[in-house]
């Protein structure tokens, strides 16, 4: 049984440990826009695609699965999510499984407007989230909300696009140039309708920031959540963490998990003020702090694969040990192949 990461890009890590949960029992294979990827380079077997927005790119995927004997998929960037998560029922049919939320799910999460609304629907925290201009005037107006505000693409990735905001020309410039910016761009892709207002604007909420990876088995049962006190951020991406036990928080994951159904891990992001949880944004797919969990004893990718083979897992697997203290470092990973530059 061999697994296929998607747009696997710099994610060298979690190809070694897929080779390291399959132990011989199948190939880890990788697909990417571009060769010259650390993820590509270590992995058994590579597959250079079309972009995730091109037409044939399910097709070429699927192909490759059945070509290659591929029981697991797992996507690795959000918008690939969303594409192979609508064609789940043709990975099925063939007897593939594609780690994902449900379509549905899945686009909820990339929406953080519906990803406010979906959490307050079952029962959680968010900042203040409006999608309309003149609504979020009326309530600076009555003094409902006040700066500090945050702007971002409503169908954001990452910390990209994020404005802050003190003051209300500001918030009229801001918001005019974001807007703008986003008018053509990919982020297009991730809306049916590009019709919709693209920005969000939310209160700022400081406090101390949190990373859950939520891990559900393929029945969308609830198993585990891990939590990560996050320490420092680079370019969106959790940079350095430690591993906590937080009885609240753990609870947010079990919720999140029971409502979502999804299947394997999702990553979610959460801030604590004056010991209040809010909800900042769920990721449908491995985040940028699963390493830290890794390194605490998880091994969430040797669950996948016994779940994949229908054997048993060992709860050993779902275990991290408290207050290991992360850091991301630097690796190079070299590629060898006169023409592969070309």
């Amino acid at each position: 049984m061999n697994v296929l990461l998607t747009c696997v890009g710099r994610r060298n890590y979690l190809v070694e440990y897929f080779k390291t949960a399959l132990s011989g029992r199948g190939k880890v294979l990788a697909a990417n826009t571009y060769l010259e990827s650390a993820g590509m380079a270590v992995a058994d077997k590579k597959f250079v695609v079309p972009p995730v927005t091109d037409e044939s790119y399910v097709s070429e995927i699927l192909d490759i699965c059945v070509g290659n004997k591929v029981g697991l998929v797992i996507p690795l960037i959000d918008l690939d999510a969303v594409v192979l998560s609508k064609e789940k029922k043709q990975f099925e049919e063939n007897g593939i499984i594609v780690m994902s939320p449900s379509y549905q799910n899945t686009k909820m999460c990339m929406d953080k407007w519906l990803t406010h609304q979906w959490a307050n629907k079952i029962g959680l925290n968010t900042p203040k989230t409006y999608c309309d201009l003149s609504e979020l005037y009326k309530e600076l107006e009555d003094e409902k909300i006040q700066f500090p505000l945050v702007l971002k693409p409503r169908w954001g990735i990452g910390s990209i696009g994020i404005h802050y905001i003190n003051n209300q020309n500001d918030l009229e410039e801001e918001y005019g140039q974001l807007e703008e910016s986003l008018r053509d761009s990919y982020y297009s892709n991730f809306s049916d309708n590009v019709s919709q207002n693209p920005i969000i604007i939310q209160e700022e909420i400081k406090g101390i920031e949190y990373g859950l990876d939520v891990f559900n088995n393929f029945e969308g049962e609830f198993l585990v959540c891990f939590i990560k006190e996050k320490l420092d951020m680079r370019a969106g991406e959790t940079d350095r963490a430690k591993i906590v036990k937080d009885k609240m928080l753990h609870g947010i994951g079990d919720r999140i998990g029971h409502f979502m159904q999804h299947s394997g891990n999702i990553d979610v992001d959460i801030v604590v003020r004056d010991g209040v949880a809010y909800l900042l944004e769920i990721n449908p797919r491995f985040g940028g702090h699963y390493p830290f969990s890794h390194a605490a004893g998880a091994d969430l990718p040797s669950a996948l694969v016994n779940m994949v083979l229908g054997q048993a897992i060992d709860q050993d697997w779902l275990q991290v040990q408290e207050n290991v203290l992360g850091m991301k470092g630097i690796r190079i990973v070299t590629m060898a192949g006169g023409d592969t530059w070309k």
